[in-house]
């Protein structure tokens, strides 16, 4: 038998061993100290240790099991074991190894950080947020720590508070761009774009990384501006740093391109984006010429069925989801056959849809490559993607040559400005009645068919009192816009005066945004409405389906935002007895929806033709109950000529073949 003082002396030189990477001599130690000395427990740690570097899980967790067997006080067999557990999702089990690693240690913050992840995982996001904090209170200096607990404040509607944390984990690893990009991201968000754009400035003149280019120049639009002329000095701003761009040379890694933003914002300012869109795409070509790959063998039109692929990250109870599925679920399929792609696994009943009624399913990789490998090995006739400008992937995606046509539809309804993008699908009612000057603002060729470019189902009637709480606004009418805060345009302020100062009995509801600073920007801009005014407005917290089709139907009457409309939202207002006073207020599509919807049932009674006409139709909808009970049974009585239109579908396939056959 060994000494005690030579067996310390071996498990020393195998956890040596182990440290360095040695793995064979550490594991052949180990196998013959376990035999010498089979009730330590070390020497199974040890091979358990090498085992999950070897992705050797299964002798893992049998390993790291008889070390416990043999000592249950030892904080770090219980941490491993967890993150072993935590490999192969059994994130409940992993979670209890981690409770258990912190009752012996509880000061160890990195393993308050892998409970975190692990309840996280399990869906108790306020858990895991407790343990975060904790772990960046324990391990300040750990930038990984520091970006998770980042990461996780974001998740939890935290924006302000994971700054310091993010700024934390940039200090921390100051090459990494992850950290830097989510704190420009967020400052964007925050309406601090001039904070956002000199982040990413900075780290690429300390890294040399310049995959955010771009975005230096995008991200310099607010969330909500402060003023109508802070959001004109930034629109100036932006596009002279977007026009220096077709003038740089900045060469761009594929790889990195995943990590930039889009230009989402730009889509919200109510101003002709076509040019700025193409310089943007000028300038990624120019400087990444990679992202204009083809596929290797771009299918030639043969007999039998047309193959088209759908391909968005947004397939499923978002926007995009909706306005697509029913396109996707009834494509003749004696003459098409589906392939639909995005980057997660179908879920909800989208999802289920989808997964039921298209031919192929299939996740893409989050990496433009192997993305776009795994699509062109589907041999495609015709790409369609449903949205462009909400995703990097999709976004990316939509440089290389997938299929011979190539097609964008309206759930991000801006042009591209991708030159690999053929065709942009809209309709005649969303665009101006002359052809030319509603081409002008699309680098795509417009197709304007006859028909809402979407098969529209209505949504399950809400359940009664499914609603929101709507106890302050008793006795009073209720103006109610539902649009995403990022929608409220300046040019709505005097619209919300002239309600306001119209009806001394009425109140104006909101739907509380993505971040808290949102409503409170809002709220120092409408402070020059006047004390009585802006004490009459509201805000709610974001509803559930059926809560929100619940408030729609309570209210008097749906406010829409000029600029850039509601979409879904309004549809689903006209199928629940809601009625939306609406003003196209530009030429550009985003301003136009509703009213598309309205001119396609015939009743266009609550289409304003300028901001006075539109306080006016808001103030009569919310009073005449007369009025207003009308308009809604004409809505109703029209709705079929919106809703599940079959020959939507059969649009979409006459113009499919058209297009392969030009």
């Amino acid at each position: 038998m060994m000494e005690g003082g030579d067996l310390a002396l071996k498990l020393d030189l195998a956890s040596s061993l182990v440290d360095q990477g040695h793995y064979g001599e550490a594991e052949v130690l180990c196998r013959f100290l376990s035999r010498l000395a089979p009730a330590h427990p070390v020497p199974f740690y040890l091979l358990g240790v090498i085992a999950f570097h070897r992705e050797d899980v299964d002798g893992a967790e049998t390993a790291l099991r008889e070390a416990i067997a043999r000592n249950a006080d030892v904080a770090g067999f219980h941490e491993t074991l967890g993150r072993v557990l935590r490999r192969r999702d059994r994130h409940a089990e992993a979670a209890a190894c981690f409770e258990r690693a912190l009752d012996l240690d509880p000061s160890d913050g990195v393993v308050h950080g892998q409970r975190a992840a692990c309840l996280e995982a399990l869906g108790d996001r306020p858990g895991g947020l407790v343990h975060h904090r904790r772990a960046a209170e324990l391990a300040p200096g750990d930038g990984a720590v520091r970006l998770a607990t980042g990461q996780s404040l974001l998740k939890s509607g935290h924006p302000e508070e994971s700054l310091d944390h993010l700024r934390a984990a940039m200090a921390a690893s100051p090459a990494d761009p992850i950290p830097v990009i989510l704190l420009a991201r967020t400052l964007r968000d925050l309406s601090r774009p001039l904070e956002a754009t000199e982040t990413l400035r900075r780290f690429r003149l300390a890294s040399g990384r310049t995959m955010c280019r771009v975005n230096e120049a995008s991200w310099l639009l607010s969330a909500i501006p402060r003023s109508h002329g802070e959001m004109l000095a930034d629109r100036r701003a932006y596009e002279e740093a977007i026009a220096a761009l077709e003038h740089e040379d900045c060469p761009l890694v594929l790889d990195d391109l995943i990590m930039a933003g889009t230009n989402f914002f730009g889509a919200y300012q109510g101003v002709d984006d076509v040019e700025y869109q193409r310089r943007i795409a000028r300038f990624y070509l120019r400087n990444c010429p990679d992202l204009a790959w083809e596929a290797p063998l771009l299918r030639q039109r043969t007999e039998g069925r047309v193959r088209v692929g759908f391909v968005s990250t947004n397939l499923f109870g978002h926007t995009v989801g909706k306005l697509f599925c029913g396109l996707i679920a009834r494509l003749d399929r004696s003459r098409f056959e589906v392939t639909v792609f995005s980057d997660r696994d179908l879920e909800g009943e989208i999802g289920r849809i989808i997964g039921a009624t298209a031919d192929r399913f299939a996740v893409i990789p989050g990496d433009i490559r192997g993305a776009r490998e795994m699509i062109a090995e589907a041999g495609l006739d015709l790409m369609f993607y449903p949205d462009i400008g909400m995703s990097s992937l999709t976004y990316f995606l939509a440089f290389s040559r997938l299929a011979s046509v190539q097609c964008v539809g309206w759930g991000h309804p801006i042009s591209t400005g991708i030159p690999t993008i053929d065709h942009f699908i809209s309709s005649v009612d969303l665009e101006t009645d002359d052809p030319v000057p509603a081409q002008s603002h699309y680098s795509e060729h417009l197709v304007r068919l006859k028909l809402l470019p979407a098969y529209l189902v209505a949504p399950a009637p809400p359940a009664e009192g499914s609603g929101p709480d709507l106890g302050f606004a008793r006795g009073r009418r209720i103006y109610c816009c539902v649009q995403s805060l990022f929608k409220v345009h300046p040019d709505f302020d005097p619209l919300l005066r002239g309600i306001l100062e119209g009806d001394p009995d009425g109140v104006v509801v909101f739907l509380s945004g993505t971040y808290p600073r949102w409503e409170g920007l809002l709220r120092e801009r409408w402070r020059a409405l006047g004390r009585d005014a802006s004490e009459r407005v509201f805000f709610l917290p974001r509803q559930s389906q059926g809560g929100f089709l619940g408030l729609v139907r309570s209210a008097h009457v749906i406010l829409d935002t000029p600029c850039f409309c509601g979409g879904m939202t309004t549809f689903e207002t006209l199928a629940v007895g809601g009625v939306v006073v609406t003003w196209p207020n530009t030429i550009l599509m985003p301003s136009r929806v509703t009213a598309a919807y309205y001119r396609q049932i015939g009743v266009t009674d609550l289409i304003a033709r300028d901001a006075d006409d539109y306080v006016r139709l808001a103030l009569r909808t919310a009073r005449d109950a007369d009025f207003r009970a009308d308009v809604v049974g004409r809505i109703r009585a029209g709705m079929p000529r919106l809703e599940q239109r079959q020959d939507v579908p059969a649009m979409f396939e006459a113009f499919f073949l058209e297009a392969l056959k030009a």
